[in-house]
């Protein structure tokens, strides 16, 4: 009887663990997704700025 408390206790706190770790990595993509397109939201307007400056000269 204790064997099947002491793997139902570890075993749950496995996959307490194991879900928490899936949160945190749908997270964390969702959060990089977000700074990929800022990245290429700023490369597109310094690229707009190059060309400003060019086409002022």
């Amino acid at each position: 009887m204790i064997d099947f408390f002491l793997v139902f206790f570890i075993g749950t706190i496995g996959v307490t663990l194991a879900v928490i770790g899936c949160f945190l990595g749908v997270v964390r993509n969702i959060r990089s997704t977000g700074e990929a397109e800022r990245i290429q939201r700023l490369e597109k307007e310094v690229e707009a700025l190059k060309e400003s400056e060019r086409s002022e000269m």
